[in-house]
């Protein structure tokens, strides 16, 4: 037998491991897959208990040594990187003479598989585009090239979070000693001119390569394809790429731009940085280069409605306002009838384009304030008040309303007038039409804000509605949204076309950790929405659906109903809105490290929330930071968001708010390794938490608790708390924080 035939018969001995196999401290599960460079098995690491792949370089190539260094040029490049989007490599080293790998197992398919299965539709794949951006970026800081681009080397995990793979050709810009000059590595179809002829490579190089894929994802044909490989070789080399809209012409033009710019044959007239084609895919995917009227079907074909006629730009005379809070005049058991009557009219009032309004928490604090109407104006930066009562009785309800100038110093209008209470649900509506009235606000427009909409045909339902969305909204503890789910459930039962009691209740499932009865309740809701055509339940639902899937950690369904809530709260010009929005998309973005594309959306809530005034949003905003600055480790800055964003939560007394705030300011004090400091914020938000029974602060906290009770040798009770967080955390379906816990 030759010295070749027995490094055969060696790697098909050691190569073809069955499962339960040992080997140092791996236990052979299953064979995932065969690649160029070798095999890769399902292993459990028994040292720390996870679960691994193990790659093994075939002993024929351990041999040579340009194959042997190229397999461990793979983990010295991908080791020494450290992002969410490139996989994790544990370790490398040698079993019996052959080199393996022992890096990072991800459920999950390749981009391979879902562009074969169709199972990518247009925002999808603008999302991934943008994640795989993220992790070459990370590689070219650190001088690292991949030069193997290709769809079977972008893993998908189960969460939609892209992983790159197989730094089996990868260079470090700096070492020369690797490879042989003029050796073209690399897979044909997606190489760069330059590696096509053995020139010189850099980080250019993979963002041609990049563009190749791009191209593929986007219209599902390769840009340079011959009928062998030295015709497929010489087209990259010497053809210029069709243009993406000659195969698909609804492409956006912007889109097309940027990758044909990506695959110019000169790497000087290419993007320098992969990091400027991040920023402009970004653009395309939450500005206002999209054209509004495509739509994406789930094969990709896109399709396009009637095109819809564009507006020239008008210029509004915008009117500040401020709405006080209506007095209840007639026993604090009505109390919840001025709360929901004055916010409902705020909501409204905040979708009219020409009118600026203070939002509720703003005007709280001058609840049953003797302050004069200027002063009150000149703190909320506004020039009218609405002031007014309301007056219930068993059959009746009295309102006495009047608006004034507080610069002309005139009244503009007052009324006082009698509703039988089944016109119940018509008093906002006339509240909001006469203020939009009196300031001057056309008839069109009231109409495209929803204002005078009738939302309720029973005046009984909507009086329960309004019940239960007071013991929520300003809940003291259990009881209250005991006392809400009950007053939901009997306005559903006695009007069941409510939809802003389905949303009501929705939104209390949710925060109890309901997720299968809140789902229920918000496809009904939404399907009722659509029907009605009612924008404003519309983006209430999607947010919420949102909010649901991104509470079990599915970032890529919260992040599709947040954008298409976006796209619907734009058109309806809610500033207000366009925040809260926002918030939930950064909120999504931070646990996937996408940092910069956090940061700009951050950029336009501040910009919103200027235009606004509104302290709430601007804490939301700022407690975003904080995690956006700890996730990167500028923990001194993260403090320093938290605090300025607790204490506007503490004066605005928003409670849920500020206790986020405090429980975050545990985390700093935590990896900074102050304990004590640690272990006193969580506390004091679990008690918190406890008082107003939230399920998701108290596991959440029973976790951060569990954690330094172990730290510090107190393994009973650190135990009893990780199991107590983690059955919370598995009604919860919270998938992350269950695995942690």
């Amino acid at each position: 037998m030759t010295d070749s035939e027995q490094h055969n018969d060696r790697t098909e001995t050691i190569l073809i491991l069955k499962p339960g196999t040992k080997l140092i401290h791996y236990t052979i599960e299953r064979k995932l897959g065969v690649g160029g460079m070798g095999e890769v098995y399902l292993a459990m690491d028994e040292k720390l208990h996870r679960k691994i792949a193990l790659k093994f370089l075939p002993a024929q190539m351990t041999i040579n040594k340009q194959f042997r260094d190229r397999f461990l040029r793979e983990a010295r490049s991908a080791a020494a990187l450290n992002h969410p989007n490139i996989i994790t490599i544990y370790e490398a080293s040698e079993y019996q003479g052959n080199a393996y790998i022992s890096m990072e197992y991800v459920s999950g398919k390749t981009l391979r598989d879902l562009m074969d299965t169709h199972s990518l539709d247009y925002s999808y794949t603008l999302d991934l585009v943008i994640q795989i951006c993220d992790g070459l970026s990370a590689a070219h800081t650190s001088r690292v090239i991949h030069r193997d681009i290709k769809p079977l080397n972008i893993l998908v995990d189960d969460n939609k979070r892209v992983r790159i793979l197989d730094f089996g050709l990868a260079k470090a810009e700096y070492d020369d000693n690797l490879t042989q000059d003029g050796t073209a590595m690399g897979t044909v179809k997606y190489m760069s001119p330059e590696q096509g002829t053995g020139g010189t490579v850099d980080n250019r190089s993979d963002i041609f390569s990049t563009g190749i894929l791009f191209y593929e994802m986007f219209t599902g044909v390769l840009p340079f394809l011959g009928p062998n490989m030295p015709a497929t070789l010489h087209a990259i080399v010497n053809s210029d790429p069709k243009p993406l809209r000659e195969q698909n012409d609804q492409i956006p033009e912007q889109l097309e731009k940027i990758i044909l710019k990506m695959l110019h044959k000169n790497p000087e007239e290419r993007y320098q940085d992969i990091i400027d084609v991040k920023n402009e895919i970004i653009n395309i995917k939450y500005g206002a280069n999209i054209d509004d009227s495509i739509l994406i079907t789930q094969n990709f074909q896109i399709q396009k409605q009637e095109a819809k006629t564009k507006e020239p730009k008008i210029e509004i005379d915008v009117k500040s306002i401020a709405v006080l809070y209506l007095r209840n005049i007639s026993g604090p058991e009505n109390e919840y009838l001025s709360y929901g009557i004055t916010e409902d009219l705020i909501v409204d009032l905040t979708r009219v384009k020409s009118i600026k309004i203070s939002p509720l928490r703003s005007i709280m604090k001058y609840k049953d304030s003797d302050l004069e109407f200027e002063e009150i104006a000149e703190n909320l930066n506004v020039q009218y008040i609405v002031d007014g009562s309301i007056y219930k009785t068993d059959s009746s309800i009295k309102l006495s309303i009047h608006m004034y100038d507080t610069v002309s110093k005139e009244n503009l209008w007052a009324d006082r007038w009698e509703e039988p209470l089944e016109n119940l649900p018509r008093i906002k509506n006339d509240l909001a039409t006469e203020i939009s009235k009196n300031l001057g606000v056309g008839a069109k427009e009231t109409e495209d804000a929803e204002i005078g909409v009738n939302i309720a045909k029973d005046a009984n339902a909507y009086d329960k509605y309004l019940q239960g969305k007071y013991l929520f909204e300003c809940r003291v503890d259990k009881t209250d949204i005991d006392k809400a789910i009950t007053f939901y459930n009997n306005a559903i039962g006695q009007d069941s076309s409510l939809l802003i009691a389905r949303i009501g209740l929705a939104e209390v499932d949710i925060h109890l950790g309901k997720f299968k009865d809140a789902k229920s309740e918000l496809d009904s809701a939404y399907s009722k929405a659509i029907d009605k055509q009612q924008d404003k339940n519309q983006i209430q639902i999607l947010k919420l659906y949102s909010q649901l899937y991104q509470k079990q950690s599915e970032w890529q369904q919260a992040m599709t109903y947040a954008t298409k809530a976006l796209k619907l709260t734009k058109s309806a010009n809610d500033s207000k809105g366009e925040i809260e929005i926002l918030s939930i998309i950064i909120s999504i973005l931070q646990p996937q490290s996408k940092y910069e594309e956090a940061l700009i959306h951050f950029e336009r809530i501040l910009e919103l929330s200027r235009q606004i005034d509104d302290q709430d949003v601007t804490a939301e905003a700022l407690k975003n930071m904080g995690i956006i600055f700890s996730r990167k480790g500028e923990y001194d800055t993260a403090l320093e968001f938290y605090e300025e964003a607790s204490q506007l939560a503490s004066k605005n007394k928003n409670i849920v708010l500020e206790s986020a705030c405090q429980a975050n300011i545990g985390n700093i004090y935590y990896f900074k390794g102050d304990l004590k400091k640690a272990h006193h914020q969580y506390t004091k938000v679990l008690a918190v938490g406890e008082r107003l029974g939230d399920t998701s602060i108290i596991a959440r906290q029973n976790l951060n608790l569990g954690l330094i009770e172990l730290m510090q040798s107190e393994y009973h009770i650190g135990l009893e708390k990780l199991i107590n967080s983690s059955h919370a955390f598995h009604k919860l379906n919270d998938r992350t924080n269950y695995a942690l816990a």
